[in-house]
C-alpha cells in the first residue's frame, strides 16, 4: 500500500506524533477550557485514560488500512483436494483485535483521538500517492513519446519519401498529440479520489465508533450502593455526623433552611432501627448569639419529623467572625462527644443537587472504603463544603486550624487531606474525590469571607471537581 518499510516507519511516526498532539488539544479543549464554565462539554474519563500502549495507535492504522479496504486474508484448512478456506478482510482481523483493548477498560478518548489521526492521516497518504502516480504517470508517458519520436525518426530515415515526408510527420505527430489528450482526460480527477478515500476512512471510523460507543456504555454504567449494604462498613453509633457551620449573612437570605431541606429530602422520616439512616445525625454549630436565620430554621424545623429525627442545633454565644476558631470549635465538639465513622463538614449555603447526587455520594464514599481503605477523607464539594474527614484527621485539623493561622481555613484541610502539610503525611494520596460537584454554590454573593467574591454560576451542579485531574488524588 504504501510501497516500502521506510515509508511505513515514517507514517508510524507521524501517526505516534499527531495522536499524541491531538491528545493533548483533545485533553486542553473538554477540561480546562470547558470543563468547568460548560460542564456538559467535559468528560471526565478523559482526564483519567493514560498508559494505554499502543491501542491509539492501532486504531489509527486501522483507518489507514481502509486506503486498501478490500485486501484480504485466505486461510486454507483441510486436505488438499477438499479446497476449504476461510477468507478475511485485513480491516476486519485489525478491528478485531483493536477491541481486545477494551476487555478490560474504557480507552473511548484515546481510541477516539487513533480515529481522528488515522483520518487525516489516510487522507494525505492518497494525496500522496495519488500525486506521486501522477508524475510517474507523466515520466512513462514522456518516455514513450520519447520512444516513438525515435521510431519515427528511424522509419522516415529508412523510408526515404521526400515529398511525403511532411504529410507523414504531420499525421503522426497529430495522432500523438490526440493521444496525449485522452489520457488527460481518461485519468480520474484528484478531488474524486479523495473523495472516494474519504467516504470509505468514514464507513471505518463510523463503525467503529459506533461498536466503542457501546463498548463505552457497558464501562461507564452506573452502580449506586445499596444502603443496605452501606451499613456495614462500619459499627460505630453513627455514620455520618454533618456539621452546618452556619453565620450571619448580609441581606439575611434563608440560605440554611433551603440546604438542610435539601438533604432531609432524601431521608426518610422514620428509618429503621440500625439501618443506615437512622445512624445519620446533622449538627447546625453557630457561636452567634444574634443569628436570625439560626432561628428561623430551628424554629421551621422544630415541629417537622425529619428534623426532629436528624437535626440538632448547637448555639455558642459570640458575636465575632472567626471562621478558624469556628470550624475549629466545632470539630473539638464533634470528636470528643460523639462517636461517628465520618465527620462530614458543611457550609450553609451548599445544598445537594438531589436525590441521585445523594446517591452517588453514598456510592463514593462505599468505593472510598473497598478501594483505599485508609484513606483519611473525601471531598465531593468545594471549599470548605462537601468534606468528609475521619475522626482522627478531624481532631488533627482542629489544631492545625488555629497553628496556621495565616492561612485560609478551607486550604488548611484541603492541604492536610492532600498530605501536604508535614503533619498530614500519612494522608498523602489518598484523598477521595467525586468526578463532578455533588452540592452547588448558593451564596456567592454573601460569602462570610470577605476577601472572596464569587460568580452567580460559579461551582454549580455538574462542574468537574476541582481536585479531577490531579495525580495525587483518587477519582471514583
Amino acid at each position: 500500500m504504501l510501497g516500502n518499510t521506510r515509508r511505513f516507519i515514517k507514517v508510524l511516526l507521524g501517526v505516534v506524533f499527531t495522536v499524541c498532539t491531538t491528545r493533548q488539544v483533545i485533553g486542553y479543549l473538554f477540561t480546562k477550557s470547558t470543563g468547568w464554565a460548560v460542564p456538559l462539554l467535559f468528560f471526565s474519563d478523559s482526564a483519567h485514560e493514560c498508559s494505554q500502549g499502543l491501542a491509539p495507535f492501532l486504531f489509527a492504522l486501522l483507518v489507514v488500512q481502509s486506503l486498501n479496504i478490500e485486501d484480504k486474508y485466505i486461510l486454507i484448512y483441510g486436505d488438499e483436494d477438499s479446497h476449504n478456506k476461510l477468507t478475511v478482510h485485513k480491516v476486519v482481523l485489525q478491528f478485531l483485535m483493536c477491541l481486545v483493548n477494551y476487555t478490560v477498560k474504557n480507552i473511548l478518548w484515546w481510541s477516539l483521538t487513533g480515529l481522528l489521526t488515522g483520518y487525516m492521516t489516510t487522507v494525505l497518504i492518497q494525496s500522496w500517492l495519488a500525486r506521486e502516480k501522477w508524475y510517474d504517470h507523466h515520466y512513462y508517458r514522456q518516455q514513450q513519446i520519447h520512444q516513438i519520436q525515435i521510431q519515427m525518426q528511424q522509419q522516415q530515415q529508412e523510408g526515404g519519401g521526400g515529398e511525403q515526408e511532411p504529410e507523414q510527420e504531420g499525421e503522426e505527430t497529430k495522432d500523438m498529440n490526440e493521444f496525449i489528450v485522452q489520457e488527460r482526460y481518461r485519468r480520474t480527477p484528484l478531488w474524486r479520489i479523495l473523495w472516494f478515500t474519504m467516504k470509505k476512512a468514514a464507513f471505518v471510523v463510523g463503525v467503529t465508533l459506533s461498536v466503542l460507543l457501546i463498548c463505552n456504555s457497558y464501562h461507564t454504567r452506573e452502580y449506586l450502593v445499596e444502603p443496605a449494604t452501606m451499613n456495614g462498613m462500619s459499627n460505630d453509633r453513627y455514620m455520618f455526623t454533618f456539621v452546618f457551620m452556619t453565620a450571619p449573612r448580609r441581606s439575611n437570605p434563608p440560605y440554611l433552611t433551603r440546604t438542610l431541606e435539601s438533604y432531609l429530602a432524601n431521608w426518610p422520616v422514620n428509618p429503621a432501627p440500625n439501618s443506615l439512616y437512622s445512624r445519620i445525625q446533622t449538627v447546625v454549630y453557630t457561636h452567634f448569639t444574634n443569628h436570625s436565620q439560626f432561628d428561623a430554621a430551628r424554629e421551621r424545623f422544630a415541629n417537622d419529623l425529619k428534623g426532629q429525627q436528624y437535626i440538632r442545633w448547637i448555639r455558642e454565644e459570640g458575636d465575632q467572625l472567626n471562621q478558624r476558631l469556628h470550624v475549629s470549635k466545632a470539630l473539638d465538639l464533634v470528636t470528643d462527644n460523639m462517636q461517628t465513622t465520618y465527620i462530614a463538614l458543611m457550609e450553609d449555603d451548599f445544598p445537594v443537587c438531589g436525590a441521585h447526587e445523594w446517591r452517588e455520594i453514598e456510592n463514593v464514599i462505599y468505593k472510598a472504603n473497598q478501594q483505599v481503605p485508609n484513606h483519611c477523607g473525601i471531598f465531593v464539594g468545594t471549599g470548605g463544603s462537601g468534606l468528609f474527614l475521619k475522626p482522627k484527621i478531624a481532631k488533627l485539623v482542629s489544631r492545625l486550624l488555629l497553628q496556621y493561622d495565616t492561612m485560609p481555613p478551607d486550604i488548611i484541610i484541603q492541604k492536610c487531606l492532600l498530605g501536604e502539610l508535614p503533619e498530614c503525611q500519612e494522608c498523602s494520596q489518598s484523598l477521595v474525590t467525586s468526578k463532578t460537584l455533588l452540592m452547588y454554590h448558593i451564596g456567592y454573593n454573601t460569602s462570610t469571607s470577605h476577601d472572596r467574591t464569587y460568580k452567580k454560576n460559579d461551582f454549580q451542579c455538574g462542574w468537574r471537581h476541582p481536585f479531577n485531574g490531579d495525580p495525587n488524588v483518587i477519582t471514583l
